[in-house]
């Protein structure tokens, strides 16, 4: 976890929200855990601020945020939040911890840290790293680490 100042995200950077609440109208929201993309940044000079957009992956609040289209907005630096977060695909975090198991005689690999865990629930289905996805993680600039898994 990071406290990541929100003004230096990129866009397309997944974000996993860990200890937030976003407040919309008078609800709370809680992100606790939930992905989200940044979908856009708007730097408007002359009010030295900032407008992001971060979509959830997550489809829990889709009809709180229907209007949205499922996408929550930060304002910097009328707004202060005090958002933290983990960048999940920027280079310090793009190894991902896997490890080899027999399946029926067949050998699969599956994640075992929380980022690459995170992400491979993102297929959906099958919680291996079947050949496709691997080779769509590597065009993504993910690396693997393989460790031996303690039993």
């Amino acid at each position: 976890m990071s406290d990541l100042n929100l003004q230096n995200l990129k866009v397309n950077e997944i974000l996993k929200f860990d200890d937030y609440h976003h407040i919309l109208y008078n609800d709370d929201i809680n992100l606790n855990g939930m992905l989200g993309i940044v979908k856009s940044i708007y730097q408007d000079k002359s009010y030295n601020h900032y407008q992001i957009e971060v979509e959830l992956i997550d489809k829990k609040y889709s009809e709180d945020l229907e209007e949205w289209n499922n996408c929550l907005w930060f304002t910097i630096p009328e707004n202060q939040y005090d958002a933290k977060f983990t960048i999940l695909n920027r280079k310090e975090n793009k190894i991902l911890i896997v490890h080899f198991k027999s399946d029926y005689g067949v050998e699969r690999m599956y994640p075992i840290c929380e980022t690459s865990i995170m992400i491979v629930s993102l297929f959906g289905g099958d919680k291996s790293i079947n050949d496709d996805r691997k080779e769509t993680l590597k065009k993504l600039g993910y690396e693997f680490k393989t460790v031996e898994r303690k039993i």
